[in-house]
């Protein structure tokens, strides 16, 4: 049973100076120790000093009146509510309140106005302290001279729920502020969501811990040559625990330009672009050649009796060498048109597979091979009979990227199954189309028909687990991976497979962490070599880098191989949130505490 939450939408006063919004990042000492303090919050919300009020007090002068002022927690902000609305009378400011009266507030400031907003999506922590949930998410819409905007506590920014609601009204910049360890994590989210939410997102943390961030939906912050750039704009980062006073301009107007743009012309790089390199939104944002902008539109379907080992399964990924661009274009995407480079091809594949079995047999604690990835249009069919025989052979779930078909452009996957009759396999097409889809053979810019796809599916074994399967564009759409885990009532997929054929490797890579995180679930990426940011993640506590299991950098052929702990996965799942404080396991995002549907109550005008 979901929760309703109110959304209560408001009108923006957040203005704009020349299509820039000047945001004054605080990220403070909260000089209190809370974390791994069940009573440490609650304490630092009852008491503040007088000292510590007039620090605060001080903190929000001498900032101009069109500015955002985002400062993380402050022990005098709950007990001086009347400085933020003082200061809210000429200025914007968004400040987590922490707990009072049994409530998780986020103070925010604007239009001379002060709201707060209770949390939505509690964390352990919450409850240990006998938090109630809130009931309501403000959203403040803008116009031509005002910013479309939001605000988010801590562990609501795990609930993909709360993520999709926000995605519905396109806001331009999400704020979350936070009290949170966890801010390496945040960042991976941040990274995301500045591409499938195609906004700004700006996060605060305190001092003692770090992690507060500012994110653009460019990867080239500045039109200089030697403009910096990255997976995603992170235009601010602080690391580390320090006390910092930034200033940045958000270039709202740009994002607007670049919407609109997308919108009316597609992917036309030269004429959108504008000197930087922008990371392409969702097709929501999209004029995708045969599709108007728009949320994407397919339906689940789900595959029952579909026998695999969802205890234990032993995955191994090909990132590889794919034939090149230029022979793509030249065989219309029909790699057996190549002759002599797709023999070769087909030579190393086979050795390739005879090596990977190898390997298996060779392991400490030989396994059978429960599944085989390989990216995005790199098998030509031909290779098909080969692929089912090795899947028969060795008992494998063969999951491979093809390329096109001789009777349409299709973008496919085959999912072949060794227990089903021989050749006999399970087509998934990929439902969006990309800027890498279908180019012409003479120009990159001219593009040719495309038969898109219209079914995620779900692939469900007799105990209920499952797996899905997306392609590479189809995983920038928030949409179409929520309906794939969530759509008819169903809860999280076991495993994600995405295979891919990207240059924006690293920022699938975000995705992935993020996406294992919010649906706690293994999500295995498989690209080519050219390209890289193949591996396999899973919401645990490894050493090391969290979260990631295995995974392969820019430019390396290599295979991946990994053994999964599912069982454990599920068992985590089920367990309380606070006895996974010391496991392998992270703690579970907000659709684990409770789900949500929003009803738009209010207008405020």
């Amino acid at each position: 049973m979901a929760t309703n939450i109110k959304l209560n939408i408001k009108k923006s006063s957040l203005q704009l100076t020349d299509e820039l919004l000047t945001v004054r990042l605080i990220q403070n000492d909260s000089h209190r120790v809370t974390i791994g303090n069940l009573d440490g919050l609650k304490r630092s919300s009852e008491t503040a000093t007088s000292d510590e009020i007039q620090e605060f007090n001080g903190l929000l002068q001498h900032v101009p009146t069109t500015d955002l002022t985002v400062m993380s927690y402050h022990p005098a902000i709950a007990k001086n509510p009347g400085a933020v609305r003082d200061y809210a009378g000429k200025r914007h400011v968004v400040a987590l309140a922490g707990t009072i009266e049994k409530r998780n507030v986020t103070y925010i400031a604007s239009g001379g106005k002060l709201y707060e907003q209770n949390k939505l999506s509690l964390a352990s922590e919450d409850g240990d302290l006998d938090c109630q949930p809130g009931d309501e998410l403000m959203i403040f819409r803008g116009d031509r001279e005002c910013v479309s905007w939001a605000v988010l506590n801590c562990h609501e920014y795990t609930h993909i729920d709360i993520l999709r609601a926000l995605q519905d009204y396109e806001i331009e910049l999400l704020v979350v502020v936070t009290y949170n360890a966890a801010s390496r994590l945040y960042w991976e989210y941040a990274r995301a969501d500045v591409h499938r939410l195609f906004c700004f997102v700006v996060i605060v943390n305190v001092g003692e811990l770090g992690g507060s961030g500012v994110f653009a939906p460019f990867r080239r912050i500045g039109k200089e040559k030697n403009a910096t750039l990255s997976t995603a704009g992170q235009m601010f980062g602080a690391r580390g625990s320090a006390e910092v006073d930034a200033s940045m301009k958000l270039e709202i107007g740009c994002l607007r330009q670049l919407r609109e743009t997308y919108r009316t012309k597609g992917f036309p790089e030269k004429a959108a672009r504008d000197g930087r390199d922008v990371i392409l939104p969702s097709q929501r944002f999209l004029h995708t050649f045969d599709v108007s902008p728009g949320v994407p539109q397919a339906r689940p379907r789900q595959i029952d009796n579909f026998s695999w080992n969802s205890k234990d399964p032993v995955i191994a990924f090909f990132q590889l060498d794919s034939l090149s661009i230029e022979t793509y274009r030249k065989t219309g995407y029909r790699l057996d048109k190549a002759d002599i480079e797709v023999a070769f091809f087909k030579q190393r594949l086979t050795a390739k597979l005879h090596e990977l079995m190898l390997r298996c047999r060779l392991r400490e604690e030989p396994a059978n091979l429960d599944f085989l990835v390989m990216p995005e249009v790199f098998v030509p069919r031909s290779f098909l009979p080969e692929l089912i025989a090795f899947s028969k052979a060795n008992k494998t779930i063969v999951i491979a990227g093809l390329d096109y078909p001789d009777n349409e452009n299709a973008n496919e996957c085959v999912i072949i199954h060794p227990d089903r009759p021989e050749g006999v396999t399970t087509f998934y097409r990929k439902i969006t189309r990309s800027q890498y889809d279908a180019q012409g053979s003479a120009d990159p810019e001219d593009r040719q028909p495309l038969k898109r796809g219209s079914e995620l599916l779900r692939f469900t074994n007799d105990s209920g687990a499952s797996f899905g399967v997306l392609i590479c564009y189809d995983y920038s759409h928030l949409e179409l991976i929520e309906r794939l885990n969530l759509g008819d009532g169903a809860g999280p997929l076991d495993i994600l497979f995405v295979v891919s054929h990207n240059p924006f490797g690293d920022l699938y890579r975000s995705c992935c962490i993020a996406d294992s995180h919010r649906f706690y679930q293994h999500i295995v990426m498989c690209n080519v070599a050219e390209f890289g940011g193949s591996g396999i993640f899973a919401p645990r506590r490894e050493p090391g880098s969290r979260q990631v299991l295995c995974e392969v950098g820019k430019g390396i052929e290599a295979t991946g191989l990994h053994q999964l702990d599912l069982d454990m996965q599920r068992t985590m799942r089920a367990t309380a949130d606070n006895k996974l404080q010391h496991g392998k396991f992270m703690r579970k995002p907000g659709i684990f505490q409770e789900r949500f549907t929003f009803e738009k109550v209010l207008k405020e005008d």
